[in-house]
């Protein structure tokens, strides 16, 4: 099992930015509204869109200060946006920019709160977007005359193309589908939208009988499909006895930290490897390291029409490991009967079927960094950077990893979910 840190990762290099080159296109305006954090002055930032980075980094920019003040407009491409801001108190903002402008380095810098936004941005409108500690971020918007977008450069839309899933699953992924979904319809009386990031998988997928100790190793209780350890062909009833070359007892030692250092250190692209006793006949199980990446995705209960805002809300532990299994077993769904990731994927159920919503999972995302990771781990990176170095290299959002805080899987865990 691996465990992360639920803080969102945006860093931003010059490399990689979310701007258009400039043309004449039809696009609408983001403006930031100053705000209040415990009764301080905050300022919201634009960090990233679409998983590219959309910070003011050049030092010889001054744009910062308008940003500080509430009077930067960021033009955006017409189309769907979904945006990381980094809310600061303006104090250190203002202190952040400043060191970042003289080129000092400064142990321990303020960190923002990072909040997470998915709309469609309609043409020649402008959305004022702010936050309150009583209601969280909000947006107005107006439509504007005609804007002038010819000269300026535009923060890019997702030009994924959007492809509806078929509405005849296989019984027991509509099945998966329609209870997590309902229970998250449940959960959500009083917002009926949300939007999640794309991270790792927290799971490798291996659940251990922790209650059966045996000097034969750990006892494989069962496998997490759409994870690491289901491309193992590890069973059920299987002893793993050594992971890598270091041998294992499961008299005294925990398996979810020593399997948390093993994999840690083998790097993406390389081979994980496990001795086993399966049926009293030892042998030895492989497969290479690759990570498995939750989708960006976000959902609407109950759709009333009109334009959609998504906001970010956090799901309850049990939940969330649900909807991300939800979201793993869809994603596999698609690829194997579509064989491309190339899309943002589309499920809708009507409230006919218990429970009305539609839920979009960007799997384009996804299959850019996964190919990434793969191509840093060939250059002998350590998979415990990989994440950061991938963020830094594309300006992506995911979940960082942390050390693995020694409780056992959540209860769902062991029936395959």
């Amino acid at each position: 099992m691996y465990s992360r840190i639920s803080k969102v990762l945006v860093i931003a290099i010059g490399a990689m930015i979310a701007f258009a080159s400039y043309a004449e296109e039809q696009c609408a305006v983001f403006k930031f509204v100053p705000g209040e954090i415990a009764g301080k002055a905050s300022v919201l930032e634009l960090a990233g869109s679409n998983g590219k980075s959309v910070l003011l980094t050049d030092k010889r920019s001054k744009g910062y200060k308008k940003v500080a003040k509430g009077e930067y407009d960021y033009y955006v491409e017409a189309g769907e946006h979904t945006i990381v801001l980094n809310q600061w108190k303006k104090d250190d903002y203002i202190s952040h920019n400043k060191n970042i402008q003289r080129g000092r380095q400064i142990a321990n810098p303020p960190q923002p709160v990072q909040r997470l936004l998915h709309l469609n941005a309609q043409a020649n409108h402008a959305y004022r977007i702010g936050y309150s500690d009583k209601n969280g971020i909000y947006i107005e918007s107006d439509q504007e005359q005609e804007l002038a977008c010819d000269n300026v450069a535009l923060v890019e839309a997702n030009t994924s193309n959007r492809v509806a899933l078929s509405d005849k699953l296989p019984s027991e992924l509509e099945t998966q589908l329609m209870v997590t979904m309902s229970k998250v319809a449940q959960y959500q009386k009083d917002s009926n939208t949300n939007v999640f990031p794309i991270k790792e998988n927290q799971y490798f997928g291996i659940v251990f009988d922790t209650s059966k100790g045996s000097s034969n190793g750990f006892l494989v209780k069962t496998i997490l499909p759409n994870s690491v350890a289901s491309t193992l062909n590890l069973k059920a009833g299987d002893y793993v006895t050594a992971m890598g070359e270091k041998e294992v007892s499961g008299d005294t030692q925990n398996p979810y930290r020593l399997l948390n250092t093993y994999v840690k250190n083998v790097p993406f692209s390389k081979e994980l490897l496990f001795s086993v006793i399966r049926n009293g006949n030892k042998q030895t199980v492989s497969t290479i390291h690759k990570p498995v990446l939750v989708p960006e995705s976000f959902y609407q209960i109950n759709d009333d029409g009109g334009n959609k805002v998504y906001g970010q809300a956090a799901l309850p532990k049990q939940l969330q490991f649900e909807f991300d299994q939800l979201l793993l077993a869809l994603g596999a769904y698609y690829k194997q009967t579509k064989h491309t990731e190339d899309n943002l994927v589309v499920v809708e159920r009507k409230k006919d079927t218990g429970v009305n919503f539609s839920l979009t999972m960007d799997l384009a995302s996804r299959s850019d960094l996964h190919a990434y990771l793969m191509k840093i781990g060939k250059e002998g990176k350590m998979q415990n950077r990989n994440l950061r170095m991938a963020a830094e290299r594309m300006g992506a959002v995911v979940g960082a990893r942390t050390q693995y805080t020694g409780k056992d899987p959540i209860s769902t865990a062991g029936s395959g979910r």
